[in-house]
């Protein structure tokens, strides 16, 4: 079923369906924002707004459950489809992706007038594809 509902959503874009809507629950972390997160326990985010506009398209019903991150990828592995989640070679032997849904680059920034030069990760031994299977954010990265 997941190469089927990887077609399903990289098409949803462009073709509106008009057939019977089958259940589907997205997942996604709770606490991501403005990606994803729980307003007073309503999901709230922009990939969550990308993946539910792709997954109606397709023809679902659309219910969001937002959980802290490891338990949406561990429930991932057994129902429903997950949003918001970075494609590593690890993460692919478990999981199918569709197309990205929003473009989503990951950034540094320093207080104006710092004497700290960003590095650009295009001039790093191995360019930018170093970071793609090795970042990480939020409290992770912190770690």
């Amino acid at each position: 079923m997941r190469p089927l509902l990887t077609a399903l959503i990289a098409g949803a874009c462009l073709v509106p369906w008009a057939a019977q809507a089958d259940d589907i629950v997205l997942y996604g972390n709770s606490s991501q924002p403005p990606k994803a997160w729980l307003d007073n326990g309503t999901p709230r985010g922009f990939v969550v707004e990308a993946a539910v506009l792709a997954l109606t398209r397709a023809g679902y019903t659309v219910e969001v459950r937002l959980v802290p991150f490891e338990r949406a990828m561990e429930t991932v592995k057994t129902e429903g489809v997950m949003t918001g989640i970075f494609m590593s070679a690890e993460r692919a032997k478990i999981y199918d992706y569709s197309t990205p849904l929003v473009p989503d680059e990951v950034a540094m920034a320093v207080h104006k007038g710092s004497s700290f030069v960003t590095p650009n990760p295009r001039t790093w031994s191995g360019n930018a594809s170093v970071c793609r299977a090795a970042c990480t954010t939020g409290r992770n990265w912190i770690r």
